[in-house]
């Protein structure tokens, strides 16, 4: 009997549990349901948006100055290596007369020994030779140096990059041919990137740069059509999979209006989940879409504030004060739910009192604007901050996690984030790879991949996808990929880390399109190559051949020509505000400290005048090594 009375218990719990779990199942399945009708709307909406916004004709593109684009793309570490540039009396404690000195002995060092290439390749080739004492970062350092020192004459930078490619290549042929320029490596690799960076400057304001700027803008405005969340940077709209918001996030579309100085009513769109700094970024983007970010008021030299219905008082709103909710260790950011803000409701900006509209230095404003995420991440008062997810649940969280849904399902928010932004991201590949006419495929690009067909024979290499390799790591992934990734470097603009996310999604695909590799995806391949997997294979690829193909058929480019070409392009910025004495110093510096054994490699071939020289050099300048501070 006790064990007919265990058994009935036993078999009613097992009834009850099954009954339980076919409800969460059926609940799950309906939540699934409901998310992918929700995400086909959301498609077809967002489409319409995209489709209905105002054409990329009408935008008004902020390009950097040449300046602020070279400084970028040569020191892309930012600051710290920028101010290596900075002028010779900033830098060094020097009299009046011992810095007119030095400014002598830098110009005969340029004179000459940096425009002798009996000099500059066998001072490179030092360098590279001194193994761990001369490091990657300084390998960077110099070819980026010499970029600067070289601006005002792009021929003789192209004929030096020739050579230390011809040195390269030889070294390549006799280990792995196809490894060829595929990291940064050397001096020549870095200083192909610099040499790219000035020659194919016009090609991106005139063809590449509107189509790169209309993605980036269209990636933006998806994004913020749905929830993002302030402290991961992951979203709803999101192209990447490490930035997908995978959790189901209530949330309604505001308009509302924006008043700045008493005067000028905007209109703008926010959602209630944004917190107010994401809040007061729309509404900064929405006032001054047309303006450089900049030239903008300073982000946080402006409050917000929310105007009463009665119009008679203003409420501060603040992602953090005394109301905000605190849940066991973790304190939520305010939003715009949380301050009960609604359609129609009335904003205002409030001056701090600092000055708007000041134009301010491009790499401080964005490391600043950078630095805002990691300053509310902060936990002084010993709460960690969230905003839309918590990823350190615990146990007693259990009940809330019972009704999330499989991460996974939440994937296909990718397919529609793609959906929404494939004719953009079309776009932008057709600007790149279009070579229909000659003159659409820049000379300096021409030119290049014919040197590289030209050492090909000489070296005999005869391996098709070897070669086609080397013009891949070359241009598209040397150069292109770095554009494409970092937009920044191009326009005055701020990139927040989710937008970072999703274009390193593209310029994937953008990498896979230039592969010679064969295409081996299966269900376990990572979304970062399923995503554009067909388009890669049916569309790109074709494209990126027919475009080597269109190249290799253009007629050559004579030495002349080419002369012609880059005399024009060092004429381009004559006044570009790259200092080239600072770069000098630092290679003068560099010289010095190999000085024994750069002389014994000139006394190998024979150049003693040019020892004879640098001994004097070093004899007459007033500073030594030691003297210049490190830049920090």
């Amino acid at each position: 009997i006790i064990i007919a009375i265990r058994y009935r218990r036993k078999s009613a719990q097992q009834t009850m549990e099954m009954k339980n779990l076919l409800v969460q199942m059926d609940s799950i399945e309906a939540n699934v349901a409901r998310e992918c009708k929700e995400a086909f709307t959301e498609l077809q909406t967002s489409l319409g948006a995209i489709a209905s916004a105002p054409d990329s004709a009408d935008l008004s593109i902020p390009f950097l100055k040449f300046e602020d684009y070279a400084l970028h793309m040569l020191f892309p570490q930012g600051q710290s290596e920028q101010k290596i540039l900075q002028p010779l009396e900033h830098r060094l404690n020097l009299s009046p007369d011992d810095l007119r000195q030095l400014t002598e002995v830098l110009d005969k060092f340029e004179a000459r020994l940096l425009l002798d290439r009996r000099f500059l390749i066998p001072f490179v080739h030092t360098l590279e030779d001194q193994g761990s004492k001369f490091g990657m970062r300084d390998r960077v350092m110099v070819a980026s140096l010499l970029m600067v020192a070289l601006q005002d004459n792009l021929y003789y930078s192209t004929e030096v990059l020739k050579l230390l490619l011809s040195d390269l290549i030889k070294k390549a042929v006799s280990k792995n041919p196809k490894l060829l320029l595929r990291r940064t490596e050397s001096v020549a690799e870095k200083l192909l990137t610099n040499w790219l960076t000035f020659c194919l400057h016009d090609y991106i304001r005139a063809s590449v740069g509107r189509p790169l700027f209309t993605l980036f803008r269209a990636l933006k405005a998806h994004l913020e059509n749905g929830p993002v969340d302030a402290m991961t940077g992951e979203a709803k709209n999101s192209l990447s999979e490490e930035k997908l918001l995978r959790e189901k996030v209530e949330y309604h579309e505001l308009q509302c209006v924006a008043l700045w100085e008493k005067t000028s009513r905007y209109q703008v769109r926010v959602l209630d989940c944004d917190t107010i700094s994401q809040a007061k970024e729309k509404i900064l983007d929405a006032m001054y879409s047309t303006m450089p970010i900049s030239q903008r008021p300073e982000f946080s030299s402006v409050d917000l504030g929310l105007v009463s219905p009665k119009g008679d008082a203003v409420i501060p709103l603040r992602d953090e004060d005394t109301e905000s909710l605190v849940h066991g260790d973790a304190k939520r950011l305010n939003t715009l739910s949380h301050y009960g803000v609604v359609s129609g409701s009335t904003f205002t900006l409030i001056d701090r009192g600092m000055e708007a509209g000041k134009v301010r230095d491009h790499t401080a404003m964005l490391i600043a604007r950078a630095g805002l995420a990691s300053q509310m991440s902060q936990e002084e008062d010993g709460l960690k901050r969230w905003h839309l997810t918590r990823h350190n649940e615990t146990a007693s969280d259990d009940r809330a996690r019972q009704g999330k849904l499989v991460s996974e399902v939440y994937l296909t928010r990718l397919l529609s984030a793609k959906k929404v932004l494939q004719k953009f991201v079309d776009d932008l590949f057709e600007s790149i790879f279009r070579a229909g006419h000659s003159g659409e495929v820049p000379a300096a690009i021409k030119y290049l991949f014919d040197y590289i067909d030209q050492q090909a024979v000489e070296n005999g290499v005869t391996d098709f996808e070897a070669v086609q390799t080397w013009k891949n790591n070359s241009v598209p992934l040397r150069f292109w990929i770095n554009v494409i990734k970092n937009p920044e470097f191009v326009f005055d603009i701020h990139k927040s880390t989710t937008i970072d996310a999703c274009l390193s999604i593209i310029a994937q695909a953008f990498m896979d399109s230039c592969s010679t590799s064969q295409l081996r995806l299966t269900k376990d391949s990572p979304s970062t190559k399923l995503l554009y997997a067909r388009e890669v294979k049916d569309e790109y690829r074709p494209k990126v051949q027919t475009y080597y193909s269109t190249i290799s058929e253009m007629p050559p480019i004579s030495e002349g020509a080419m002369s012609t070409m880059m005399g024009h392009a060092s004429e381009a910025h004559p006044n570009s505000g790259l200092n080239k004495r600072p770069a000098l110093l630092e290679l003068f510096i560099y010289a010095c400290r190999y000085s024994d054994a750069i002389s014994d490699s000139l006394s190998e071939t024979n150049q003693t005048n040019l020892v004879r020289i640098l001994e004097d050099l070093q004899d007459k300048s007033p500073i030594s090594p030691s003297d210049v501070p490190p830049v920090r």
